[in-house]
């Protein structure tokens, strides 16, 4: 077995919240449509992020009709840049700094329809490739969002440990390539489907920056193995 990556890297906080969420709210358990909640959005990335890991606690309504129909309860990530050059007060510090007073403010079916609040923002999302697609035209949109982790059917709380690496390559590798200095990072809490619901407790992202790399990687625009841990068991 190979080491885990936390002893062989140096991971540093990099935006975190601890607040309990439901999702769907609780009169709107048994809505037909999806439901995506903005749990946490980062400060703005350091240069030359070689790793990523989500630390996220939740869980599901701990049963299901039928177990061969899927997980409906889970977690994504968006990549998000700023529009324009306004210097370090631009988009403001302040960012959305009602969403753990107003969480309700911040749902939505999925989170493509939060593209106008982002731009009022001066922020917009970044296309990242396509998962299954290594090598996706460069002239055709990619995705949006990319899975971080999903609840198992229990009620208990799970914690997801979720380590991203450039240099294991692959579908997670492509996503950190992505990545410029002054991007933020989104976590989505997300269900789809009657009954399913996502419980959920806390999530912190932690970075990790290749210093051999700053060199080479110019400033502001110039496979990985995702390992997952279950175990069961601070706002921007």
């Amino acid at each position: 077995m190979t080491s885990p990556p936390e002893s062989r890297r140096n991971f540093h906080p990099h935006g975190s919240r601890s607040e309990i969420l439901l999702l769907p709210p609780r009169n709107e358990f048994m809505t037909s449509h999806p439901w995506t909640a903005m749990y946490l959005i980062s400060p703005p990335l350091p240069r030359g992020v070689s790793a990523v890991q989500f630390n996220i606690t939740s869980h599901d309504q701990g049963w299901c009709s039928d177990r061969n129909q899927g997980i409906w309860s889970w977690f994504d990530v968006s990549i998000l840049c700023s529009e324009r050059d306004g210097g370090e007060d631009y988009p403001s510090s302040s960012l959305f700094s009602d969403l753990p007073d107003h969480p309700s403010s911040y749902l939505k079916p999925k989170p493509e329809d939060f593209r106008q609040v982002l731009q009022d923002q001066g922020l917009h999302f970044k296309d990242t490739p396509k998962e299954g697609i290594p090598d996706p035209d460069p002239t055709k949109p990619g995705a949006i969002a990319k899975r971080v982790a999903s609840n198992k059917i229990q009620r208990s709380w799970q914690q997801h440990v979720v380590f991203w690496r450039m240099e294991d390559g692959g579908e997670e590798a492509g996503f950190l390539s992505c990545l410029e200095e002054g991007d933020r990072l989104v976590v989505w809490a997300r269900t789809q489907f009657p009954g399913w619901i996502n419980c959920v407790k806390d999530v912190e992202i932690m970075v990790s920056v290749d210093e051999t790399t700053l060199n080479t990687i110019p400033a502001s625009g110039g496979g990985s193995d995702t390992r997952q841990e279950d175990t069961v068991n601070g706002v921007l």
